[in-house]
């Protein structure tokens, strides 16, 4: 009899256990972002349901986005659509899903915040913005910045002289040698966005000034009216090739002078060729400034050349002519 009881209680919770209620499942639009006008925005949807049945259906929608905004929702029956936010504001999006038993979810909402990218400010320094050729100016632009806070990813220099552009924050020394005016621009660039600011300094190069100077010292005799030295020294020997800046130019003992040599042979001065130093030389072939004298010197080695004439060139970098032959015996 209890068997038959039993049986009947089972029978009788058949229907119930058949129909269970169904739970819905429970969607997850994702977290709030802020992104930039123009980007495309994938949505990272989810979900879960609590009796363990599939998901089979995606459905999003636009609760709210910014009036007038021109925008296409791509792909809204999947858990990743997406669009392209060309419209600053706010999209309230909402996504529900369906479950393999038929129940629907409460809507969930995620809010992608839409701004315009600012463009970076670029600043453009100089350590000195007019001076007579050849003129050597220091650019930086270290000081330029982006006003979201985001990194200067390129910097680009012209000159405005149609030398080589730049691409470093702080360039290396640039010098204009021709008389001029020229407009030197900085363009800075700036995240994904490709944004970007300009700043202009205006460079005036005026004509080279003209160093008063004393001539060529001793031990160089002075020169004839032909600028020929009676000097001899020998071929081999180290020949001290000395001047003095006078007048207003007597101050000066930061300047930058060359000295050239070329051999003259029956009259005919040869290709000019840079000095070499045997000592207390500054860099390459360059006068190096004596300050107990008050002169500017340059040990001019005289090793491996040939007895003969040689032409002197004194570059002061002022554009005139400053040379005197002497001989080697």
């Amino acid at each position: 009899m209890m068997r038959y009881f039993l049986l009947a209680l089972f029978i009788l919770a058949i229907p119930s256990l058949a129909f269970a209620q169904n739970l819905p499942p429970v969607a997850d639009a994702g977290d709030n972002r802020d992104v930039y006008t123009g980007e495309t925005v994938i949505l990272l949807g989810s979900a879960t349901d609590p009796d363990g049945d599939l998901i089979v259906g995606w459905s999003w929608r636009a609760a709210d986005v910014p009036a007038g905004a021109d925008w296409a929702f791509a792909y809204t029956d999947t858990s990743t659509p997406y669009f392209t936010a060309n419209t600053p504001g706010d999209y309230l999006l909402s996504l529900m899903v369906l479950d393999s038993r038929g129940a629907t979810s409460a809507p969930d909402y995620a809010v992608i915040h839409a701004v315009t990218n600012l463009p970076p400010v670029a600043i453009a320094t100089a350590d000195k913005t007019e001076g007579p050729a050849p003129l050597t100016v220091q650019f930086d632009g270290s000081q330029s910045y982006d006003p979201e806070g985001q990194p200067i990813v390129m910097y680009l220099w012209e000159f405005g002289d149609g030398s080589a552009p730049s691409f470093a924050a702080t360039p290396p020394p640039h010098t204009y040698v021709i008389p001029g005016t020229y407009n030197v621009v900085i363009l800075t660039v700036t995240d994904e966005q490709g944004a970007n600011g300009s700043d202009t300094i205006v460079i005036t190069v005026t004509e080279p000034v003209a160093y008063s100077w004393s001539d060529f010292l001793q031990p160089i005799d002075p020169p004839d009216a032909n600028r020929v030295s009676k000097s001899v020294f020998k071929a081999g020997s180290t020949v001290p090739v000395k001047f003095r800046l006078t007048g207003a130019s007597a101050g000066i003992t930061d300047l930058v002078a060359m000295l050239l040599y070329a051999k003259v042979s029956d009259g005919i001065v040869g290709t000019d060729l840079e000095a070499v130093s045997t000592a207390a030389a500054t860099t390459g072939n360059l006068f190096r400034y004596d300050s107990a004298s008050g002169q500017y010197i340059f040990n001019w080695s005289t090793k491996g050349l040939t007895p003969g004439s040689y032409r002197l060139s004194a570059n002061l970098g002022d554009g005139v002519s400053r040379t005197v032959t002497i001989s080697l015996k």
